[in-house]
């Protein structure tokens, strides 16, 4: 029988050990770099989203100007006609 090499034995053991924990630590940015590259997806989609509100509600507010400018003449006139009538006796 072959007797091992406790010298080469620690050895080996010692870079599986660093080999294993630099997999670990790899592993562990990987996932890391995953989640901020989700946290940038979702940010960049909210972003997305919200111009794209953004747009939809000035052409909502584009459509709404002529009958605004419509609802304010028509206000303009009503308080223009609106007279007062004073009782007038014609049999004096």
């Amino acid at each position: 029988m072959k007797k091992h090499n406790p010298t080469k034995i620690d050895a080996l053991k010692g870079f599986f050990d660093r080999l294993d924990k630099f997999e670990t630590a790899l592993q562990e940015n990987i996932d890391k770099q995953k989640q901020d590259d989700d946290w940038e997806d979702t940010e960049s989609y909210e972003i997305e989203q919200l111009e794209k509100e953004k747009t939809e509600s000035e052409k909502k507010q584009e459509e709404l100007e002529p009958i605004l400018e419509t609802i304010q003449k028509v206000e303009e006139v009503k308080e223009v006609k609106q007279v007062e009538v004073k009782p007038v006796n014609y049999f004096q």
